[in-house]
């Protein structure tokens, strides 16, 4: 799914995995924000901002933060 569907459809504590050209991070619906963070969204490293590659990502629901 694109970031925008992403939106709509991830939870709070739920981690995204997107996937763009050859990289890939992770992200997490903290609140009222989506975050980067690491792989088991442990760590979040920031307010994802809405760049080329964040907007046309592939984005797959891939877990949720146990902590």
């Amino acid at each position: 799914m694109k970031f925008e569907q992403l939106i709509g459809n991830i939870n709070e504590g739920q981690i995204a995995k997107g996937v763009f050209a050859n990289e890939s991070w992770y992200l997490v619906r903290d609140s009222d924000a989506i975050c980067y963070c690491n792989e088991d969204g442990s760590e979040l490293y920031g307010v994802v901002p809405l760049t080329f590659s964040n907007m046309n990502a592939s984005y797959v629901i891939a877990g949720y933060f146990e902590g």
